[in-house]
């Protein structure tokens, strides 16, 4: 697929919204970007969170669906991102990288 006439990846950058939307959008910027950085995307799982403390056992519930019976950490999810910015994430193009405790796996 080629890039539209005009379009860049500054410009792409406020479709790039949604969660649904995040692997199409790193997909499409990385084959705008060219050899500009990599564009990948991470795909969490239920993860405890100050913002999901709300969700009290309900997220435990819905965590102990996957293979990992838990919810993540910030920081489990911290270290992926921190991977796919790494120089060993170097030949990693537009990938959605799930971190959610094997739950895409079943």
């Amino acid at each position: 697929m080629r890039p539209e006439p005009g379009i860049t990846a500054v410009k792409l950058m406020p479709r790039c919204t949604s969660v649904a939307g995040s692997s199409r959008c790193a997909r499409r910027r990385s084959q705008v970007s060219g050899s500009a950085p990599t564009v990948s995307a991470v795909s969490p799982g239920p993860t405890r969170t100050e913002g999901t403390d709300a969700m009290g056992e309900g997220l435990e519930q819905l965590a102990a669906q996957g293979p990992a019976g838990r919810p993540a950490t910030a920081d489990e999810i911290a270290e992926a991102i921190v991977f796919l910015a790494t120089d060993r994430a170097s030949f990693i193009y537009g990938a959605k990288l799930a971190v959610d405790g094997g739950r895409t796996a079943i």
